[in-house]
């Protein structure tokens, strides 16, 4: 399982939004450059993240992006769902009752328990704890 290069976008927008002071706004075409994403590209995401209340975005000469919440409310997992839908390893995990072999199947069964541990462990991880990680790793 690899992190789509949406979602890889998504958490560097988040991330580089939690660095700036609460409430600044920031143009979707600086957060394209800082980032180096493509502008089509990251304003579609911006638009997903908004719509999940990650974001808040402001039209206009003096409009921009900015957090709707703190870094610490926002999770890895959030951010992924966000641009990606539910995170999961099979879709018989992600989508109950899509499979007739699902009551009795020992291989759903094992992938639920990794599913579960895996969305745990993104859900701990806040954007919060990455701004402090990477000012550690620049120090």
């Amino acid at each position: 399982m690899l992190l789509t290069k949406k979602a890889d976008y998504g958490i560097r927008i988040v991330l580089e939004l939690s660095k700036m002071p609460s409430g600044t706004l920031i143009s979707t075409k600086e957060l394209a450059r800082r980032q180096g994403i493509p502008l089509p590209f990251l304003s579609k995401i911006v638009a997903e993240l908004a719509s999940a209340q990650i974001l808040e975005t402001k039209r206009g000469a003096k409009g921009g992006v900015k957090l709707s919440v703190s870094p610490e409310a926002i999770s890895l997992l959030d951010i992924m769902e966000a641009v990606d839908g539910p995170v999961g390893l099979s879709y018989c995990a992600v989508e109950p009752g899509r499979c007739h072999r699902e009551p009795h199947c020992s291989i759903r069964c094992c992938l639920m328990k990794v599913q579960e541990t895996l969305r745990n462990e993104l859900q701990n991880i806040s954007i919060a704890s990455l701004v402090q990680t990477e000012s550690t790793l620049q120090s």
